[in-house]
């Protein structure tokens, strides 16, 4: 192909920076990656430090405990008290530090009336010792079942460490595997970013001896504003033949991945076996995860530039649009919906029913899991400003964390707990920041959210 010098030189570029930005993001995601996975680490040291001190501070409670009874030293006795008080601030803090763990928690729940019996049993002793009624002596020690609730104790809590080992080891390796291969990615890249930018090079010098030639050509070209206007016509080609690229030469081998996947199952899918079987659904969730990441992000370029048309949109009638599709998409859900009428602004009517349909599907997908969902979309003023929003009963989230909610990418829950991509929030500040207006949240954690934004009043 004969390209000229200066579509060389773009193209080049073009594609180096597309190098360096696909590297980049890639590294940025390993790289955050490792770093969750060694907070997970340190977090699977900290239970192991604390399940260890709360074990030690129980048996140095009862060893002063025995001691105690035996010499009726008093500073025994505090030592005591001090060590059963740490045991069960030491449950405490293990309750926090798994909180996302459901089964040490369920271990917790073993561990805490064997703690609490134990504990109760030594202070009724002492209080039998001294009022005289219990001896003063070896006698005096653990009774056979107590005995008992002891080694019950230490098996619950060996127990809870030999899990939290294995968790550990896995994690370890996981964050070494996850460091590896961001290393890996980053020197796979940057030799693959060079090879191009010296491509891109030796296109240039080998196009120079035509440069003379095409000098008059170019001035002419670049003085003539009717070129200026076929610029910006080839660029927004440009533009499209890229959205082509992504939407066509991505997908189909997403479609070839997920049809191949098909087949498989159905013609092997016997011979694969339960583990087999199982990876193939993971390959293809996969697939599909990854077409509907290109959607959302073609989706996001193109509200980022499409031109505004503005004009009288009613908002109102655009939700109730939008809800009609929700419900015939899940007929079987139950949800109290509640839309303002006659809601109307000046603005772009296509990009805003692209922000309202991102709303109001979070909303309807946060409430997923509530027996008596409701969906409130309406207008208010605050402050001399018409203020519009989209309010739910649904999960909600920490308003420590609502800097990260508008960024593309950013999830603040698990993928495996409500599904998504993590740019329909990015989309809808687009949206509304090109309309001149400003977007923000309000929430707690499974008290719903509500999602507020501004719209610029019409002029005259």
């Amino acid at each position: 192909m004969n390209w000229p010098l200066e579509n060389r030189i773009r193209a080049g570029f073009g594609a180096t920076l597309v190098l360096l930005l696909v590297l980049g993001v890639v590294a940025y995601w390993g790289a955050t990656s490792a770093i969750r996975t060694y907070r997970w680490v340190d977090q699977t040291h900290k239970v192991l430090e604390e399940l260890e001190r709360t074990l030690v501070s129980m048996l140095e409670a009862q060893t002063d405990f025995d001691e105690y009874l035996l010499g009726g030293d008093p500073h025994l006795l505090q030592a005591h008290q001090s060590a059963v008080q740490s045991a069960l601030h030491g449950l405490e803090t293990l309750r926090a530090l798994t909180r996302d763990n459901a089964r040490q928690q369920a271990d917790l729940d073993r561990l805490q009336p064997l703690l609490g019996k134990q504990a109760a049993w030594m202070s009724a002793q002492l209080e039998k010792h001294g009022s005289g009624e219990g001896g003063a002596g070896p006698q005096s020690g653990i009774a056979a079942q107590e005995e008992h609730t002891l080694a019950n104790i230490q098996q619950v809590i060996g127990e809870m460490e030999a899990r939290q080992r294995q968790l550990l080891k896995d994690r370890s390796a996981r964050a070494q595997s996850e460091a590896y291969a961001t290393i890996v990615v980053g020197v796979f890249g940057s030799a693959v970013t060079i090879a191009v930018a010296a491509l891109a090079s030796l296109f240039v010098h080998r196009g120079f001896a035509k440069q003379q030639q095409a000098e008059a050509s170019i001035r002419r070209l670049n003085a003539d504003l009717e070129q200026q206007s076929a610029q910006l016509k080839n660029a927004n080609r440009e533009l499209e033949a890229f959205s082509y690229s992504v939407s066509h030469d991505l997908r189909s081998p997403l479609r070839a991945i997920e049809g191949f996947s098909s087949a498989l199952e159905e013609d092997c899918g016997e011979r694969l076996g339960p583990q087999g079987q199982e990876d193939l659904q993971r390959v293809r969730a996969a697939a599909k995860r990854m077409s509907e990441l290109i959607e959302d992000l073609l989706a996001l370029a193109r509200v980022t530039r499409a031109e505004l048309r503005h004009a009288q949109v009613d908002l109102s009638n655009l939700a109730q649009g939008i809800v009609v599709d929700l419900k015939k998409a899940e007929p079987e859900r139950r949800v109290e919906l509640s839309i303002a009428p006659q809601v109307v602004v000046e603005a772009d009517a296509s990009l805003m029913r692209v922000a309202l349909e991102n709303l109001l599907s979070n909303a309807w997908k946060f409430t997923g899991r509530v027996e008596h969902a409701r969906i409130e979309f309406g207008a208010t003023v605050k402050e001399s400003e018409s203020v519009y929003y989209v309010r739910d009963n649904g999960a909600g989230f920490d308003m420590a964390f609502a800097g990260r909610l508008f960024g593309a990418f950013q999830r603040l829950h698990p993928a495996t707990e409500f599904k998504g991509t993590g740019v329909g929030l990015a989309t809808v500040q687009r949206i509304i920041h090109r309309h001149g207006g400003r977007i923000w949240a309000e929430s707690q954690v499974g008290q719903g959210a509500t999602f507020l934004f501004t719209l610029p009043q019409a002029k005259g």
